[in-house]
């Protein structure tokens, strides 16, 4: 079992006719335990912030939201030494966004789902 810090965020380059362009941010930040079930699979959970950014290219920030945010990962490792493991994992994080900073009614939830490969220092 192992208490960790697991960040992960993505950014999407966006253009369309009526926006314009710009940049969507989605990122989550949790406290995360994961267990292995086998000497080689393990299974992750964690609690904490998701943080959500819409901004054009000049700079100009349109929302900025953070709220309460879980993720949900489970992962094969592949290669293991002796301090060092590379794995396949499938992972899952949602957020939600209350409220917006210009007080409409928020983002509501967002998903983030993702297939890694992991590069661990034990």
């Amino acid at each position: 079992l192992a208490l960790e810090g697991d960040f992960w965020a993505a950014n999407h380059w966006f253009n369309d006719n009526v926006n314009g362009s710009g940049n969507t941010f989605n990122g989550i930040y949790t406290l995360a335990l994961q267990y292995w079930i086998t000497d080689i699979i393990w299974l992750k959970g964690g609690l904490g912030l998701g943080h959500l950014q819409f901004s054009d290219d000049f700079g100009n920030v349109f929302e900025d939201e953070t709220g309460f945010a879980f993720m949900l990962a489970a992962g094969i490792e592949v290669v293991q030494m002796y301090n060092f493991a590379l794995d396949l994992q499938v992972r899952y994080g949602n957020a939600t966004y209350p409220a917006g900073s210009n007080g409409g009614p928020g983002a509501g939830d967002t998903n983030m789902f993702a297939f890694l490969v992991g590069f661990n220092w034990y």
